[in-house]
């Protein structure tokens, strides 16, 4: 998995949009990798993958739980005061206006564990029979590490995918698959519609917010369902943690 490099000024509005190319992901195509942080705003996600989406609705959005990858840049005090005291654009002026469409996003939900992710890809690398072998001794020494018991670590992770077309070889891989949803417009919906083409016809600025619009209403609710959930798991549960088996070492 690929994702598309952004320029400081990026960085400046979104501060806590964590973009990284997910090397656990066999993902065939491009997609933009965000991570889902307990700083983070659901806000800020939905915005950003609502003008995604309208400025490249080829590009799929992946949006998981998986640990980052330990940094060895060091950076100063000063630096991390002037980042967190950066303020975030509002997320009105920046949801922008996708085109009216019935048709939802395909979604594609994987969840397990990073240690079994990693094995299995393992097992799909062409390495030497050394190099398996001393992975297979580094695991066996973890796992008699314990005082009185087996210990093993275990990393849960949650991962959904968004896209506006089908992604079959997701479905290989073991994730499951929920088709878009038509949504009926309702009356009212379709009359504020109308009124703002008249407006837009009489050359008047449209101050609607955006993220209110028919057009955008229905995507934005679906990433809403799925951010909050990923929020809560991140927050609790998607943290590595450390059991014992409950088998005595003699």
């Amino acid at each position: 998995m690929q994702t598309r490099h952004l320029g400081c000024s990026w960085f400046v509005q979104w501060p806590h949009l964590a973009l990284r190319p997910n090397k656990m992901s066999t993902q065939e195509d491009e997609a933009h990798s965000i991570r889902i942080t307990s700083q983070g705003k659901i806000k800020n996600w939905v915005s950003f993958a609502l003008k995604s989406f309208q400025e490249n609705p080829g590009l799929p959005l992946a949006f998981h739980t998986v640990p980052p990858t330990p940094s060895t840049s060091k950076s100063s005090p000063k630096d991390a005061n002037n980042a967190q005291k950066q303020k975030l654009a509002s997320s009105t002026a920046l949801a922008p206006r996708l085109a009216s469409r019935m048709k939802g996003l395909y979604q594609y939900n994987e969840i397990g564990t990073l240690e079994q992710k990693q094995s299995d890809g393992d097992e799909h690398e062409e390495a030497g029979e050394e190099s398996k072998e001393e992975r297979r001794a580094e695991k066996i020494i973890e796992a008699l590490s314990g005082k009185n018991h087996v210990r093993q670590t275990q990393t849960p992770f949650m991962r959904i995918t968004l896209s506006t077309f089908e992604l079959p070889h997701l479905q290989a891989l073991g994730a499951t698959y929920q088709p878009p949803e038509t949504r009926k417009i309702s009356k009212s919906a379709k009359a504020r519609a109308a009124k703002r083409r008249k407006r837009e016809a009489a050359g008047q600025k449209d101050v609607e917010d955006v993220s209110h619009s028919p057009k955008t209403h229905k995507w934005k609710i679906q990433i809403d369902q799925q951010l909050y959930p990923l929020r809560n798991l991140a927050l609790h549960h998607f943290k590595p943690r450390t059991m014992s088996l409950g088998y005595v070492i003699s």
